[in-house]
């Protein structure tokens, strides 16, 4: 469980890092929305993935 936890973690501090990276240096603007895309997609996957983890905790635990 833990390890999933930090996979969950891991990518959504990449996504951060993306939109920090985005917002502050100039790009072309196809690779500006590919990187926006792509660290919105990793902080949705990330976040669903962490409550996945978190609702089947209970169940881990008692077997």
């Amino acid at each position: 469980m833990l390890k999933k936890l930090k996979i969950g973690l891991i990518c959504l501090i990449i996504g951060e890092i993306i939109s920090w990276i985005v917002s502050f240096v100039t790009l072309p603007s196809f690779i500006h929305g590919f990187l926006l895309g792509l660290s919105v997609g990793l902080k949705l996957i990330s976040i669903i993935f962490i409550f996945i983890i978190i609702i089947n905790y209970p169940k881990e635990s008692k077997q």
